[in-house]
């Protein structure tokens, strides 16, 4: 019942590392980009949500809407003051990768120090009604937010995959992803659909961080933390592929709940980056990884 308990928990926790993550798909998908600061906007937007509960009693689950409309927004202006200028610069798909990554990075300090000094290094979290509410199936114990987290993850990617695909909007993202020239032909702006790429990335890490922040904690470093998790699930899915973040996903969430039970838990992180690096060289794709496809 231990190994089945951990699987349980593995593939719900799973399903939220696969929301992040697939914000960090979307944005490489369109822009070939990696957002290194990903996992720092993860954390500012569970801090925004962290402090509207503790100010205001706001709940996780309905100050995300507030929190999503502001990072929805900021992020557009985001990706169009910082990384719109170095795209339009080079003038083709094949960018100065050093210029992004150095971006990023930088944007990720900035936030991670800016957090620091604004909240101290301090971690933090929220009591709910529901923090602590469980229920049993069979002799299995099921924790209440967390199996709600996994529902809204595997509902909210559904709902990007139908936008992607069977919207107008989204045939037009990935239009622009596949072929940006060709799609600038057509009459498609490529700089909006970076921006909007950006903006939608920022709303999932809100609602990622909305559902998690009734049963985790925050802290400045949590930002660098989930960057790499976001990063290695991202490789393992599939560079650009929506399904293959929530695959990637359920892989390291499963790794970290069941090596615990053969491991210490100090070894975990090395028997992840292990079969990381061992996917890597069995299949350098991974699982989806097809150009401009998501």
């Amino acid at each position: 019942m231990i190994v089945i308990a951990a699987i349980l928990n593995g593939l719900m926790t799973g399903a939220i590392y696969g929301l992040i993550a697939s914000g960090l798909s979307v944005v490489f998908g369109m822009m070939r980009i990696f957002n290194f600061a990903h996992g720092d906007l993860f954390m500012l937007a569970m801090y925004a949500i962290y402090w509207l509960f503790t100010l205001f009693g706001l709940s996780p689950y309905i100050s995300l809407f507030l929190v999503a409309f502001v990072f929805f927004i900021g992020g557009y202006f985001l990706e169009h003051i910082l990384f719109n200028p170095l795209i339009r610069r080079e003038g083709s798909e094949e960018r100065d990768i050093p210029d992004t990554l150095l971006v990023s990075m930088g944007m990720g300090f900035f936030f991670a120090n800016g957090a620091t000094a604004a909240f101290t290094g301090d971690f933090r979290g929220v009591i709910t009604g529901i923090t602590w509410t469980s229920f049993s199936v069979g002799t299995l114990t099921v924790s209440a937010p967390l199996l709600i987290g996994a529902i809204t993850s595997v509902v909210v990617i559904g709902g990007l995959w139908l936008f992607l695909n069977k919207t107008y909007l989204g045939r037009m993202m990935r239009a622009v992803s596949q072929d940006r020239e060709m799609g600038a032909l057509l009459g498609i702006d490529p700089y909006k659909v970076f921006d909007l790429s950006m903006a939608i990335c920022c709303v999932l890490l809100v609602i990622s961080a909305g559902v998690m922040m009734p049963f985790y904690y925050v802290s400045p470093g949590l930002g660098m933390l989930f960057s790499l998790k976001a990063f290695i699930i991202v490789v393992l899915g599939g560079l650009g592929s929506v399904g293959g973040a929530m695959a990637g996903g359920a892989i390291i969430a499963l790794l970290e709940s069941t090596a615990v039970l053969l491991v210490n838990q100090a070894y975990v992180d090395i028997v992840i980056l292990a079969v990381f690096l061992l996917f890597l060289l069995l299949r350098p794709r991974g699982l989806f990884g097809i150009k401009g496809e998501f």
